[in-house]
């Protein structure tokens, strides 16, 4: 008997470390997938298929930080060497980049993010890269750069999921004017087309489970 009651003690602290290590890991991958949300006004639209250039899309986003201090960041994720890397890649205005400084946690490196240089979570052994942002459990590979430098690496066109980081009092007139910069509805361009949502709902009730068990 004491054997088996030891026996389950250990199988319960063994879930329970478990299910820690699975709260810390989708903690983490949320906080890396949202790397580009600074605490402020963050409004995420979604254009499925639109005939805009890159030059024009760029062009655009430009004038809106210029006119409105907003930045715009989109997402994009990767298959790449056998791993899905995540690309987050923006027009940033400098309010947005001095905030984002802030909240980046840096392994090594400058926090530099321009068309000549990028943030990265791992080595990329690539001369451009500034600085390494911490990855705690080195299992979520991200990229930081431009969305200049995102086009001329990469053969994407426009479209995909998009962060808008802009003063409350503007974000509804921006939106209106990305509708019609995309030639879709407003309902349109904020339904996700796709998701990437990290659930901690089980392991958060597993714990809960297993602690009111001990």
């Amino acid at each position: 008997m004491r054997n088996l009651i030891v026996g389950i003690i250990c199988l319960i602290s063994f879930l329970l470390s478990s299910a820690l290590i699975m709260v810390e890991k989708s903690t983490h991958a949320r906080y890396l997938n949202n790397i580009e949300d600074i605490g402020s006004n963050m409004q995420k639209f979604y254009v499925q298929k639109t005939n805009v250039k890159h030059a024009q899309e760029i062009s655009f986003f430009e004038t809106l930080v210029d006119t409105y201090d907003a930045s715009i960041i989109r997402t994009d994720r990767v298959f790449n060497e056998d791993r899905i890397v995540i690309y987050k890649s923006g027009i940033f205005s400098n309010a947005y980049i001095n905030m984002l400084k802030i909240k980046l946690e840096m392994d090594s490196g400058d926090t530099i993010i321009s068309d000549d240089a990028f943030l990265a979570t791992f080595k990329t052994n690539d001369k451009d890269q500034s600085g390494r942002i911490k990855d705690f459990l080195n299992d979520t590979p991200l990229i930081l750069q431009s969305l200049k430098r995102l086009y001329s690496e990469n053969a994407l066109t426009p479209g995909g999921e998009y962060s808008l980081i802009v003063d409350r009092s503007d974000s509804e007139i921006i939106i209106d004017m990305l509708s019609d910069f995309y030639s879709i509805s407003k309902v349109e361009l904020l339904t996700p087309t796709t998701g990437f949502e990290n659930d901690i709902g089980g392991a958060f009730y597993l714990i809960i489970f297993f602690s009111i068990i001990l």
